[in-house]
């Protein structure tokens, strides 16, 4: 699976699922994840909310490339494939 295929509320979605009662072979299945898959997102975001998961992964972003705040909103923004500041600039 490509990484980045799935936001933060499907992080979220697929764990309540789990949380619910769901089997994790048929849930891995249907989301078309494999198990190591949910048992990491489980580690990684189990327990929290949406907003939550977001900030974590915001905060992710920031750590992982030693950027001011700033530079790691921009960042994100790119990685979940929204226009970067520099192809706003290029549009106006």
């Amino acid at each position: 699976m490509r990484k980045g295929n799935f936001s933060e509320e499907n992080f979220i979605g697929v764990l309540r699922e789990h949380e619910a009662g769901a089997k994790v072979e048929d849930l891995c299945h249907r989301h078309g994840i494999s198990t190591t898959t949910l048992y990491k997102w489980k580690a990684k975001y189990g327990g929290m909310t949406v907003p939550e998961a977001k900030r974590a992964a915001f905060a992710a972003a920031r750590v992982e490339h030693g950027l001011p705040e700033r530079r790691a909103c921009w960042m994100l923004l790119k990685t979940k494939g929204r226009p970067t500041l520099t192809a706003e600039r290029q549009t106006l």
